[in-house]
C-alpha cells in the first residue's frame, strides 16, 4: 500500500485526480477510504499530499444501487474542487 500513497503524493502535485469506485470486499474496501483522504490529506514516510486527488466510492452501497444517478454524481463531487486546489497552488 505504500508505493500507492508514495504515487499519490507525487501526482497530488499535478493537474490530475483519481477515481476509484470500489466493487470488491469490506477489507479492501477500508484501504480505498484510507487514500481518499477525507479526514486530512495523504501522507507515508514523512511526505504529505499537497491537496486531496482522490474520489473513492463505494459501488456495492445500496443508495447506488437504487440509482445510477446517484453513483455519477458521487464519484465526480469532489472534481471541481480537487482542480481549483491544484489552480491555486500552481
Amino acid at each position: 500500500m505504500n508505493p500507492t500513497k508514495e504515487a499519490l503524493i507525487k501526482a497530488s502535485e499535478l493537474p490530475m485526480s483519481v477515481v476509484i469506485v470500489g466493487v470488491g470486499d469490506a477489507d479492501e474496501m477500508q484501504k480505498m477510504v484510507e487514500l481518499d483522504s477525507d479526514n486530512g490529506l495523504l501522507s507515508v514516510g514523512g511526505k504529505t499530499a499537497k491537496r486531496d486527488i482522490v474520489q473513492f466510492v463505494r459501488f456495492l452501497d445500496q443508495k447506488y444501487q437504487k440509482d445510477m444517478n446517484e453513483l455519477v454524481a458521487a464519484v465526480l463531487k469532489e472534481l471541481p474542487k480537487q482542480f481549483i486546489e491544484y489552480q491555486k497552488k500552481k
